[in-house]
């Protein structure tokens, strides 16, 4: 059964209800700051109020005309496929309610979770939503989508990030790291609140890259020193603070997709280029 058709039938057995849940957090908190998580409230129904980005369709696939996933997970089944998701913590990464769930709390300060799949150009794009737990006190996590190098990356060069914040941030970053200390970067001001849905994507070509969140394209990217040509694979991190308490997280994906560059965008993909900068990790 192809991605769209098996999405479509779960969502009809779930009698429409999103798995999701209200804002709790406040969207200008300090990070860090010591407000307590409460649990969400049920509608009567017996689903979640959808909070961030709800409005249909979701993905920039559908609206730019990507056709069907290559590869991907809608995690419907019970038992996560660990043969399709590998991690540095694999008693920390579970399907939970039709998502991929990263857990994480207490003194762990990071956890790495990966796909199986890799190319060098493509489409990614996948739904994630942080989910801070009831009663978690402590630091806040910072959560990342992204695309690493298949090869050596001690240097985090080539890195290509989608989306990566925190609960209570008021813009959501990402970029594209290049071996020479480059950095191309952008920001955009965004719902981040406890529980709060987003679509982030991304379009890799041989002469341009463009990232897209909720659908809408938000930079496009040509200079030729962040284009590297590496082959990438999909990447979620939990990165939190060495030595210091952090809240119970989850990091979860509703699904995560990969589809090749067959087909044209239906939509012109023209932006405002990446800001340059450099970074202070590289070798």
């Amino acid at each position: 059964m192809t991605f769209p058709l098996r999405h479509a039938l779960l969502t009809t057995l779930l009698g429409g209800a999103l798995l999701s849940g209200v804002a709790l957090a406040s969207p200008t908190a300090p990070r860090g700051a010591p407000e307590t998580v409460t649990a969400s409230p049920r509608l009567a129904a017996g689903g979640y109020t959808c909070t961030g980005y709800c409005k249909k369709p979701t993905n920039a696939a559908k609206v730019f005309r990507w056709g069907s996933p290559k590869w991907g997970d809608e995690f419907e089944k019970a038992k996560l496929n660990r043969k399709k998701w590998k991690s540095d913590r694999p008693k920390r990464i579970i399907s939970k309610g039709g998502m991929l769930t990263i857990k994480a709390g207490g003194s762990l300060d990071q956890i790495t979770t990966w796909g199986n799949q890799s190319a060098r150009y493509g489409r990614w794009e996948a739904r994630v939503r942080i989910h801070e737990r009831p009663g978690a006190t402590g630091k806040h996590y910072a959560a990342t989508w992204m695309l690493t190098p298949t090869g050596d990356d001690r240097c985090r060069a080539s890195e290509v990030t989608m989306a990566t914040y925190s609960v209570g941030d008021d813009r959501v970053s990402g970029w594209v790291r290049t071996p020479d200390d480059n950095e191309f970067r952008f920001g955009r001001a965004t719902n981040l609140s406890n529980l709060a849905w987003h679509t982030y994507a991304i379009e890799i070509r041989p002469k341009r890259i463009s990232w897209f969140s909720d659908t809408k394209v938000l930079r496009t990217e040509k200079r030729s020193r962040a284009l590297s040509g590496v082959r990438l694979r999909p990447q979620f991190l939990l990165t939190g603070v060495p030595g210091e308490e952090m809240r119970e997280t989850w990091l979860q994906m509703d699904w995560v997709r990969f589809y090749s560059l067959e087909r044209k965008n239906a939509k012109s993909t023209r932006a405002s280029q990446m800001s340059a900068k450099t970074y202070a990790e590289g070798c």
